[in-house]
């Protein structure tokens, strides 16, 4: 019995931190506006920027996957801003689709 005790008092600090979470999975989906017509966009480079940056390219699907500290952040695609989140203290986060306007790149 006394050993029992001894196992459930080592594993009690894992279990009581099971939702501090150090490191999310954040990820989401870039799509493209070309005249009117919503596609994944691909090859697309995203920075979420806070205390630090973190960078991925889209896949042809148009999604992008990072592991990142909970905190704000700004999203950049191609390093123009498109939106500013909070990401919780969670295992996974999904980041709301953003829509890039191809217009933007023109500039």
């Amino acid at each position: 019995m006394k050993n029992i005790f001894k196992v459930l008092l080592l594993f009690l600090p894992l279990i009581a931190n099971a939702g501090d979470y150090s490191i999310t999975g954040a990820s989401g989906r870039i799509d493209m506006n070309l005249r009117g017509v919503i596609a994944p966009m691909n090859m697309a480079k995203v920075s979420m920027c806070g205390d630090k940056c973190f960078h991925d390219m889209t896949g042809y699907d148009g999604m992008y996957h990072m592991k990142v500290q909970p905190g704000e952040y700004k999203i950049y695609v191609n390093d123009i801003l498109m939106s500013q989140i909070l990401v919780p203290s969670e295992k996974y986060f999904d980041v709301a689709p953003l829509i890039y306007n191809s217009d933007l790149g023109d500039m």
